[in-house]
């Protein structure tokens, strides 16, 4: 609805009341209250207000206290105190309000219909002195920075104060997309008991806070927001209509829920859909998907590239040995497909893989020709129309160009936006789970992430006026957390020390420009507990300068604590110090391999997470890749099996690994353990669902840690004899099958937890577990490796045939057609495909190194 509407803005009237001994003063009689009439201010769309109405249900909701609420701005005025998207929530008590009621029997648990007549209206009908509670919300839109101009889109401020009045006020909780805690899922008899606060919040420090959701992965929204059908149907129109009334629009809830105010996904293209790509059906598709964002308040856009054709990655420019003139209008044509979906932004990737780029004259064109373009036929609706991501991965110089850090030449080729259009907004992007400061163990090529931490600090001194965004991450996917399955609340941590660094080291050093324009955070994804972190790093973009006032660690359990007081736990405060606790600990393992916080050589092969995340063919195939050129490896490298066994070079097992390991699960399952004994009173159902996920999920942590010991141990203790493993010390031979028998237990144990959780997701298990076709180039959707447990027996069988030549092969149960994922679809990945089912299993060693199998491949694929 347009915000020039003349219509007086008028209030929503929700009566959703029980009211025990106010009414007549009769203690032994129930009163429940209806709504009678509403009206909405023109602020909000008609769409939001059937939301609130049926999809949350208020009418149904019964309150300790009688309730009316107000929703909107009165005449549209704004509050100019709040400041662009700040909001408001105030009370005010009424006292002898006359109201006429109609009475029933309390033990026939019947609603009293409520008529809401003027205030102070005297009737000779029954009439009844109403006491009880008026709410109003009020909030301003998003301003652009430079002309104070409002968008046509919702009022977001005002949608902040809606979701913030849920949440605070009636016990709502919007911390899972899929799993929102709503009132009504509480037994009948429940009443709400109203939380009486006023709020006040002003202007965000942080105006862009831009959630990046990594489609290029095959998530729960990868198909809809790439306008597929379910299950990644082109032509099935109604199952594309209801995932994105149904899953799109609860992650919406979320955003606005979580304070976000761009939202943004990676856009696809493929050959095997290749008549799709620019068609016109998908077009529609997308601005359904734009116009729906829109009326929640929120900023829409697609990240893309220019040329890179990695993992399906939708491009603006096909072919790169075309004429520049005809690479131009390529690009052009492309960018007004895209207009005409009704986006508000797009964000670029340069290079032509994350590894390996171009010419830099070439790619500054595409950057300068796609702004200058978007800026003359796009609509400004945000602060800005296009950035581009300086990613972290190294090896790649320029050295002709100087570096704007060093002030020398060789520049890196990440930083080379900083020589593009200055209307660019740049984003910062670091991988994983490591702050800026942390050793990284050579993950990317890199010692620690502050070479990044350089560059953003720089932009913000020597380019004031260029709009810059730090862009860390909340999953990693691939093979390295959330579908191993590892439960990781030290990413909320992290995030958090990351804000805190950045906002100290400007004030350090005094630069003019005293904060950053905003936050994105890379999503990939939040079963599996990563619901809990995200939230809680969504969260603190809003005013990061919070975090300077208390010390880190307060800042943790203060952020810890707001999550868990709206799921309702009795035990709260026990949960919470265990939660901080294992985070903690996770810190000290995962990166530095001991409580102190120290390393050696950046941690090298000496830190937790080398040992706990998932190892594939990829990352075993890279590993080696490595010794050569060392930028290529993803992932902290670590002690192998048969390096263990050997016992040569360094690091020693016995001495440098072993304390790591059992340190781990020591540390893991004493959390796990002090969680599962807590006693926990019946909670709402999606609570309950979201605390068993914590539980359920730090069991699967420490499992995975008693695997990775059990199976070091074995092997380490072990002697190969004829294709048979046998104890080194004679006497230990029993022991060491032992530990063989306890490390496939802790396997199939793990496997009894995954089964009753693949119906809690909050969608349907296939979507996301399924070994199945879908838009990416992967041949599975994202935690096909948590249900199989495909890392666990990957590492089982590794460490159990040591001198098998197709188990040792790093090819050994590979599940991707390497080729495929760097370059896309074509020829070449093809014929590949057609020799790995050649050699087949007879020569499974060079089979597995060609492509990925054609089909669901068994896992274990032997025992």
């Amino acid at each position: 609805m347009s915000k020039h509407s003349t219509l007086l803005s008028t209030i929503i009237v929700l009566a959703i009341i029980t009211i025990n001994n106010i009414i007549n003063n009769d203690s032994n009689k129930n009163y429940y209250y209806s709504i009678s009439d509403i009206q909405f201010s023109n602020e909000i769309p008609i769409y939001i207000q059937q939301r609130l109405l049926t999809t949350f249900q208020l009418q149904n909701l019964k309150t300790n206290i009688p309730l009316i609420i107000q929703i909107g701005n009165i005449n549209n005025k704004q509050n100019n105190d709040l400041g662009t998207e700040g909001y408001q929530i105030s009370y005010q008590k009424i006292n002898n309000a006359s109201l006429f009621i109609d009475t029933c029997q309390p033990s026939k648990k019947q609603q009293v219909m409520l008529t809401i007549k003027q205030l102070n209206q005297q009737s000779n009908k029954n009439p009844s002195k109403f006491e009880g509670i008026i709410y109003q919300i009020i909030g301003n839109p998003f301003h652009l920075q430079n002309n104070n101009k409002t968008t046509e889109i919702t009022n977001i401020g005002l949608m902040y104060g809606i979701y913030t009045f849920l949440e605070e006020i009636l016990g709502f909780s919007f911390r899972h997309p899929f799993l929102p805690i709503i009132p009504q899922n509480l037994t009948n008899n429940t009443v709400i008991n109203l939380q009486l606060k006023n709020i006040i919040v002003k202007q965000p420090e942080l105006r862009l806070r831009i959630h990046h959701y990594h489609s290029m992965h095959p998530l729960e929204l990868t198909e809809v927001l790439n306008g597929f059908g379910e299950y990644f149907s082109i032509t099935n129109q109604y199952s594309f209509d209801e995932m994105l009334e149904n899953e799109v629009t609860m992650f919406f809830d979320y955003l606005i829920a979580n304070k976000q105010n761009h939202f943004r996904w990676v856009l696809l293209e493929s050959n095997d859909y290749k008549e799709f790509t620019l068609s016109k059906e998908r077009q529609e598709r997308l601005k359904k998907i734009n116009d729906k964002c829109h009326l929640f308040g929120l900023f829409c856009g697609v990240s893309i590239s220019y040329v890179m054709i990695q993992q399906n990655s939708f491009r603006l420019v096909s072919n790169v040995k075309a004429s520049l003139i005809e690479q131009k209008l390529e690009l052009q044509k492309r960018l007004d497909f895209l207009k005409h979906t009704n986006l508000d932004f797009i964000s670029t990737s340069s290079g032509f893989t994350e590894f390996t780029h171009g010419s830099p004259d070439l790619m500054l064109f595409y950057m300068n020709e796609t702004c200058n373009y978007m800026y003359q036929h796009y609509e400004m609706k945000s602060d800005f129309l296009n950035d581009v991501e300086a990613h972290i991965s190294q090896g790649q110089i320029i050295e002709n160009m100087t570096d704007p850090v060093t002030g020398k030449l060789g520049l890196n080729f990440n930083y080379l936006p900083y020589y593009a259009d200055p209307r660019i907004l740049l984003s910062i992007h670091t991988v994983q789970f490591y702050s800026l400061i942390d050793p990284t163990a050579q993950s990317y090529g890199n010692s620690n992430f502050t070479s990044m931490f350089d560059f953003l600090i720089t932009i913000l001194k020597k380019q004031p006026n260029r709009k810059v965004v730090f862009y860390p991450e909340a999953a990693y996917w691939v093979n390295f957390d959330i579908n191993v399955p590892l439960f990781l609340p030290m990413y909320a941590e992290r995030r958090l020390f990351d804000l805190l660094l950045i906002q100290q080291r400007i004030k350090k050093e005094n630069i003019t420009k005293q904060i950053m324009d905003g936050h994105t955070i890379f999503s990939s994804g939040q079963q599996f507990g990563y619901w809990f972190h995200e939230s809680i790093i969504l969260r603190n973009t809003w005013n990061p300068s919070i975090l300077l006032q208390n010390t880190h660690e307060q800042n943790v359990k203060n952020s810890f604590d707001n999550v868990l007081s709206h799921l309702f736990l009795n035990v709260k405060d026990q949960f919470l110090n265990i939660l901080v606790d294992l985070t903690i600990k996770q810190r000290n393992w995962l990166i530095y391999g001991n409580l102190n916080q120290t390393c050696k050589s950046d941690c090298f092969m000496t830190n937790g997470m080398a040992y706990l995340n998932g190892w594939d063919a990829s990352a075993d195939v890279m590993a080696l890749v490595a010794k050569i050129r060392p930028a290529i490896q993803t992932q902290p490298p670590k002690l192998t099996f048969l390096e263990a066994y050997l016992n040569f070079g360094q690091p020693k097992y016995e001495s440098q690994i072993k304390p790591i390991l059992n340190g781990m699960m020591y540390d893991f399952c004493q959390s796990a353990e002090q969680l599962q004994h807590l006693t926990i009173d019946n909670l709402n159902n999606n609570a309950k669902i979201l605390i068993d996920d914590i539980i359920e999920s730090s069991t699967l942590l420490c499992y995975r840690a008693t695997l990775i010991y059990q199976l070091y141990e074995y092997v380490y203790h072990s002697k190969p004899l004829f294709g048979l493993i046998y104890s080194k010390n004679s006497n230990n031979n029993n022991q060491i099958n032992n530990e063989k028998e306890k490390a496939r237990e802790t396997i199939e144990k793990a496997h009894s937890i995954i089964l009753q959780k693949l119906n809690k997701f909050g969608i349907d298990k296939d979507r996301i577990t399924a070994w199945r076709e879908n838009p990416t180039v992967y041949d599975f959707t994202y935690l096909w490796h948590a249900k199989t447990l495909y890392y666990w027996w990957r590492d089982y069988l590794k460490a159990t045939n040591l001198f098998s030549l197709n188990v040792e092969s790093p090819c050994f149960m590979n599940i991707d057609s390497f080729l495929k994922v760097v370059n896309g679809d074509g020829v070449m990945e093809k014929i590949l495909e057609m020799l790995r089912e050649y050699f087949g299993k007879d020569e499974a060693w060079i089979a597995d190194c060609l492509a990925a199998p054609e089909r669901e491949p068994p896992v274990p694929p032997f025992l």
